[in-house]
C-alpha cells in the first residue's frame, strides 16, 4: 500500500492511499469460498461448482462488502503507522475503482487538539454587580403588572371587541378534520391572543358582529391544520355561549396569598431579584 500525505493541519490530515488490487482480489476470493459450500448452479450439485464459475457470477455481489472491509483495514492500518489518535471516525472517499488496477481512496482524519493548561493562579477574576436605575425596576413591574389579565363576564349582549375572552361550542360534520377539532365545547378563546385554534377566528367573531347567545356559521382554511397542499375551507357550526371583558388588575390580599407573598413590596423584590437572574445568566 502507498500512502501519501496531502495536507498536515493543526487539526487534521488528509492522506491519499493507493491499494493494490492483488489484495482485492484475494479478499474477493476468501468470500467467494465462504459462500461455496451454499451455492447450487445449474448442471452442479449443491457447493460442487467450480470456483471460477461462482465467481464470475457473485463477484459483483460480494464487491461491495470487501471494498468496505478493505479500506476499513487499511485506515486502521494508516492509523497505526503514523501514530495517529482521532478525534473520531475518519472520513473516507473511495477515489478511483477499476478492476486490475490498484484502489485509490484519500482519507482526513481529525486531530484531538491540543490543549495547554495555564497556571490558575495567574488569573484574575471579575465579579460585576448589576444594579438596576428606578426607572428600569418601575418598567419591569408595569409589565408584569399588564400581564396579569382579569375578566369579568358582561351581562349586556354588546357585539365582541378585541380583547375580550369568549367561550364558544364549535362543530363540523367534515370528516378530515382531525377529532381534536370536529367537536369542542365550552372552549375558551382570547380575541388578542396569538395562539387561535382556528385560523383568525377572533377576527371573523368581531367581523361579523357576533354577541353572546349567536349562532353562526363560519369557513376557515384548514390548509395548515390537516397539512395539506391545497386550501381546504370548512365549515363550523359556532355557538356563543358567553364573553367577558378585561378589568383592571390590582394587587389585593388574595392575589399576594395566592403567589405565597406577603405584601406589595416583597413582590417587587422579588421581581427584582428574576430581572437580576436573566441578566447575570446572559453574562454567563
Amino acid at each position: 500500500m502507498n500512502i501519501k500525505e496531502l495536507k498536515s493541519k493543526t487539526l487534521y490530515k488528509e492522506y491519499a492511499l493507493d491499494i493494490p488490487y492483488s489484495e482485492v482480489d484475494i479478499l474477493i476470493n476468501n468470500k467467494i469460498n465462504e459462500i461455496l459450500p451454499t451455492v447450487t448452479l445449474p448442471g452442479f450439485r449443491k457447493g460442487k461448482a467450480p470456483v471460477n464459475i461462482v465467481k464470475k457470477k457473485y463477484e459483483t455481489n460480494v464487491l461491495s462488502e470487501v471494498i468496505e472491509t478493505l479500506v476499513q483495514d487499511k485506515t486502521r492500518n494508516l492509523l497505526d503507522e503514523k501514530k495517529i489518535k482521532p478525534a473520531r471516525q475518519p472520513r473516507i472517499d473511495i477515489k478511483k475503482y477499476e478492476k486490475e488496477k490498484p484502489v485509490e481512496i484519500e482519507v482526513k482524519i481529525d486531530l484531538e487538539p491540543e490543549i495547554k493548561l495555564q497556571n490558575f493562579e495567574n488569573f484574575s477574576l471579575k465579579k460585576y454587580e448589576i444594579d438596576f436605575d428606578k426607572k428600569t425596576l418601575n418598567e419591569n413591574y408595569n409589565q408584569f403588572i399588564n400581564s396579569q389579565k382579569q375578566y369579568k363576564k358582561i351581562d349586556l349582549k354588546r357585539t365582541i371587541k378585541n380583547s375580550d375572552k369568549v367561550y364558544l361550542n364549535i362543530t363540523t360534520e367534515d370528516e378530515s378534520v382531525p377529532d381534536f377539532l370536529k367537536s369542542q365545547k365550552n372552549l375558551p378563546i382570547v380575541t388578542d391572543s396569538d395562539y387561535q385554534v382556528l385560523p383568525d377566528i377572533s377576527k371573523k367573531l368581531i367581523s361579523k358582529k357576533a354577541k353572546q347567545g349567536d349562532k353562526i356559521k363560519l369557513l376557515f382554511d384548514l390548509k395548515e391544520v390537516i397539512k395539506s397542499k391545497d386550501k381546504k375551507e370548512v365549515e363550523f357550526d359556532i355557538e356563543i355561549l358567553s364573553v367577558e371583558e378585561t378589568t383592571p388588575f390590582k394587587v389585593n390580599e388574595e392575589f399576594l396569598k395566592k403567589i405565597g407573598l406577603k405584601d406589595e413590596d416583597e413582590m417587587k423584590e422579588n421581581l427584582k431579584k428574576n430581572l437580576t437572574a436573566q441578566y447575570q445568566q446572559a453574562l454567563n
